[in-house]
């Protein structure tokens, strides 16, 4: 997308984001990006899936709004932190994909991450809609497509739901978009987000999955989980 449309910011916890100014909207909370991804996603969504799961068959991840990719690069250095044989298949949708040199500028890479920074950009500069295998155990599958695109994706195990909210995509958090959610997930799958809209909530209520409630991340009181019945 235009670069003249978009301004890194600085984060509460020292990461950065980016802002879209048309919409005058931001990729990650203001307090803090990379702890807000991590307290989302990776520890309310991934690291519960995993800890329950006990057969050979590959974790299927959707993420909605591939982005800048951050949480694709934690999932990954979940993974590698996590040894073992179970295998990832993420796929992620996004329909307005940023250039490298703009993810570049956020610096991602550094600290603990500062390993990843040659699996990151193989993750931003793969083919849509072919399989790239970033190591043994992630293989990716990027989609240029929107939520509601009639693609045809396997039943997922986990959801990452990380569209802008509610104020700037209405139509991604309403119960049309939501019936869409409950039909990608398999019996027993979850979605995360960090949004928690009473009207989201009982959007996710009406096409019958259960709501949890859950701890925020900083400056959040609540963020949701999600499960479709068995």
């Amino acid at each position: 997308m235009a670069e003249h449309d978009l301004e890194v910011s600085p984060t509460g916890d020292g990461s950065f984001t980016l802002r879209r100014t048309d919409l005058d909207e931001p990729y990650h909370s203001a307090r803090g990006a990379l702890q807000e991804s991590r307290h989302v996603f990776i520890d309310a969504g991934l690291s519960r899936l995993f800890a329950g799961r006990n057969d050979s068959t590959p974790v299927v991840l959707l993420e909605m709004g591939l982005g800048t990719g951050l949480n694709a690069l934690l999932t990954f250095d979940f993974l590698k932190r996590h040894p073992g044989s179970l295998q990832l298949h993420y796929h992620a949708l996004e329909t307005r994909p940023l250039d490298w040199p703009v993810i570049d500028r956020l610096n991602y890479c550094r600290n603990d991450l500062a390993e990843y920074s040659e699996k990151f950009k193989r993750l931003h500069d793969a083919p849509w809609g072919i399989p790239v295998d970033l190591d043994e155990r992630f293989k990716l599958w990027k989609w240029n497509a929107s939520w509601n695109d009639p693609i045809e994706l396997p039943p997922a195990d986990l959801v990452y739901y990380d569209a802008f909210g509610p104020r700037v995509q209405p139509e991604l958090w309403d119960e049309s978009a939501m019936r869409r959610l409950a039909e990608r997930l398999r019996p027993d799958g979850s979605m995360v987000t960090y949004c928690a809209q009473g009207a989201f909530k009982r959007a996710l209520k009406a096409v019958g999955l259960q709501v949890i409630a859950l701890p925020g991340p900083p400056g959040k009181r609540e963020m949701i989980r999600a499960v479709k019945d068995i």
